[in-house]
């Protein structure tokens, strides 16, 4: 069973796709948000549009800027939002990136896997009227 997963990640400037830049990352499922190096995201042009608070591990809280970009991994892509992080921290992947690309994490192999993706079946509307509607005769 694997302890760690690392994946290669592809980062995209979602306003302008030609800007972006490749690099491993960690996958850290118990992260709502990834995060990924100030630097690295600034030379691709992506903006901080709004901070927040995370909660570290030992129950210490910081505050990082945040922005959109594009991720691409194994062939999959969303937008989902990345935290700006010191060159010095660990580049991640975060729970709302793997959702939004369509992962799970096989742990026992140490990778990756495509999501079942689990909506609602078809729905008919009930033949009666609707609240508030009224049927002229």
């Amino acid at each position: 069973m694997a302890s760690e997963i690392w994946v290669e990640v592809q980062v995209v400037n979602p306003r302008n796709p030609r800007r972006r830049f490749v690099l491993r990352a960690l996958v850290d499922n118990s992260s709502l948000d990834s995060a990924m190096p100030m630097g690295l995201l600034r030379r691709i042009g992506i903006e901080p549009e709004g901070t927040e608070t995370y909660e570290a591990w030992a129950g210490k809280t910081h505050r990082r800027r945040w922005g959109e970009a594009k991720l691409v991994i194994e062939g999959k892509f969303g937008t989902t939002r990345v935290a700006f992080e010191p060159q010095s921290e660990i580049p991640t992947v975060g729970a709302l990136a793997l959702e939004t690309l369509g992962f799970d994490i096989d742990m026992l192999r140490g990778r990756l896997r495509s999501a079942r993706r689990i909506g609602r079946g078809p729905r008919r509307r009930a033949k009666s009227t609707l609240h508030g509607s009224r049927r002229t005769p």
